[in-house]
C-alpha cells in the first residue's frame, strides 16, 4: 500500500478546535458537579443548607429555606419550659399572606381556636399544666413559587422573621 491510497481516509486534525472541546467539557463537568454538591447540600430542599432556625425570646422556630411547590413540608414551633405557665393558653401568631402563600394545614396538636387579627392568624393551643415544653407542627404545601417572607411569633412577644424559597 503506498502512501497516496492512505490520503483519502486521513480526516483533518483540527488542534485547536480539540483543545476548545475539551475545554467545554471540563466547564461543564465542573459546573454538573457544583450542581450535584449543592443538591446533596440541600440548596434544592431536605439538606443541611436547607434547614434553618430562628429564636426569639424561647421561641424557637424549625423550616426549611428552600421548598418544593406541592410538596408537603413543616414548619416546627418550639417554646421554652416555664415560658408559658401551666394551665395558661400558647397564642401562636403568624402573617395571614404568609400563611395563604403556604397554604397551611391543620397544626399539631389540633388549636383550641384559630383566629384572623388584623393582617395576622391567630392559633390558641392548650399548654401542659406542668409548664413542659411546647412543641407545635404547622404542615405546609406552598401553592405558588417564589420568595415567601412571614413572621411567627408567640404572643405578645415579638415575631421572628422567616424567610424560604418555593421551587416550581
Amino acid at each position: 500500500m503506498s502512501q497516496d491510497e492512505l490520503d483519502p481516509l486521513e480526516l483533518e486534525h483540527d488542534a485547536a478546535f480539540e483543545r476548545r472541546d475539551w475545554r467545554a467539557q471540563r466547564i461543564g463537568w465542573t459546573l454538573l458537579g457544583i450542581v450535584a454538591l449543592l443538591a446533596v447540600a440541600g440548596l434544592f430542599g431536605g439538606g443541611p443548607l436547607s434547614q434553618q432556625v430562628a429564636t426569639a425570646n424561647g421561641m424557637e422556630v424549625r423550616y426549611e429555606r428552600f421548598i418544593r411547590r406541592n410538596a408537603p413540608s413543616s414548619i416546627e414551633v418550639r417554646i421554652a419550659p416555664g415560658l408559658v405557665p401551666g394551665g395558661q393558653r400558647v397564642r401562636i401568631s403568624i402573617d395571614q399572606a404568609y400563611a395563604t402563600a403556604l397554604d397551611i394545614g391543620s397544626p399539631r396538636p389540633e388549636p383550641v381556636e384559630t383566629a384572623a387579627v388584623g393582617n395576622q392568624v391567630v392559633y390558641t393551643f392548650e399548654a401542659d399544666a406542668s409548664g413542659a415544653p411546647v412543641t407545635l407542627v404547622f404542615p405546609i404545601q406552598p401553592d405558588g413559587f417564589g420568595r415567601q417572607r412571614g413572621r411567627i411569633g408567640l404572643v405578645p412577644n415579638p415575631a421572628v422573621t422567616i424567610e424560604q424559597f418555593t421551587y416550581p
